[in-house]
């Protein structure tokens, strides 16, 4: 359960009143939660279900100033629907998968 790379990456673009961004995490192969080299060495039957594969989880937003007492902000997490690592929880994407959001900030 402990990858040798995690790699946390952003990317934003403003232009005036608006801006997109872009959030990826990357979780290097890494043995399933619960398992341990001693369950599996020597058996064969382990050696490709023992591993989770290396992942790749985006998400998207955007912000819009609509005035300057008025935003608009929204965004996709987990865009391509990642689903957790078998017997996770959280990693490497949640038990949500994708998911959009939508919402007004208002400033006095």
């Amino acid at each position: 359960g402990d990858p040798d790379w995690i790699v946390n990456a952003s990317i934003n673009w403003n232009l005036d009143r608006f801006s997109l961004g872009w959030n990826g995490r990357y979780e290097a192969s890494q043995l399933l939660f619960g398992l341990t080299t001693a369950q599996f060495d020597g058996d064969p039957n382990f050696a490709d279900p023992a591993n989770t594969g290396s992942s790749w989880v985006h998400d998207f937003n955007f912000n819009v100033d609509v005035s300057q007492k008025v935003r608009i902000f929204g965004g996709l997490n987990n865009a391509f629907d990642r689903q957790p690592y078998l017997g996770a929880l959280t990693r490497p994407a949640g038990p949500r998968g994708r998911f959009a959001f939508l919402g007004l900030n208002f400033r006095t």
